[in-house]
């Protein structure tokens, strides 16, 4: 049941970033916005963690324009204060998912969020979420298959902080 939710908060979190960020751009460096997007061989940065990406990552965030979404498609409208960003990775998914094992604390504290859940999502392709949260807010980290691209290489890692939930909650929906 556990497994079914987070896959479902996973997909639903997904279209909804997909509709919103509408195109991916390549990720900002040194926290600055570029004026204008560029191409570099140095590795990436996220904007809501400490992690980097790959040379060829592109991110999209809940800060890009929304394009209209396609007909019949309920986007989820994002609270105040949740941020999201979508990376889309040259990297297999099994190999992100070491990548990014290396640079984050998994089962350990995330600067002040306690750990909170591990979830494989497919034992098929490896997908999987990490959450670190407390009575507050949650901080998700998910490596899945490129939503809505068929035979596409690569994988995409999801980024999202929930300012208004409880990691408890989190596991219970």
């Amino acid at each position: 049941m556990q497994r079914r939710i987070a896959a479902m908060i996973v997909g639903a979190v997904s279209t909804a970033v997909v509709a919103a960020c509408g195109h991916a751009q390549n990720a900002p460096q040194a926290q600055t916005p570029p004026a204008t997007t560029t191409t570099t061989q140095a590795p990436l940065w996220s904007q809501l963690i400490r992690v980097t990406f790959p040379p060829g990552s592109k991110v999209g965030t809940s800060d890009d324009p929304a394009p209209p979404p396609p007909p019949g498609v309920i986007v989820p409208t994002l609270k105040p204060g949740e941020k999201i960003e979508v990376w889309t990775v040259p990297r297999e998914i099994p190999d992100e998912v070491v990548d990014l094992r290396r640079q984050l604390p998994i089962y350990a504290a995330y600067d002040d969020l306690p750990w909170c859940v591990e979830d494989v999502l497919s034992t098929r392709d490896g997908s999987v979420q990490w959450a670190w949260g407390d009575d507050k807010q949650v901080l998700q980290v998910a490596v899945i298959a490129p939503l809505g691209k068929t035979n596409q290489r690569g994988s995409e890692v999801h980024i999202t902080h929930f300012p208004d939930i409880s990691c408890s909650k989190y596991l219970k929906e």
